[in-house]
């Protein structure tokens, strides 16, 4: 068993994002890798 995120990374955002439209219908894929980046380093300040 991996050890537990203490932050996520754009990796394990990407791959959350991919099971909801799964699980709950929608669109699939993401607009931007970068905007994904830049909030994460805005959440993490």
């Amino acid at each position: 068993m991996s050890a537990a995120l203490r932050h996520p990374t754009v990796e394990a955002v990407i791959a959350i994002h991919a099971q909801v439209p799964a699980a709950q219908g929608g669109a699939t894929g993401i607009r931007s890798r970068d905007e994904i980046t830049t909030a994460l380093r805005n959440l993490l300040r």
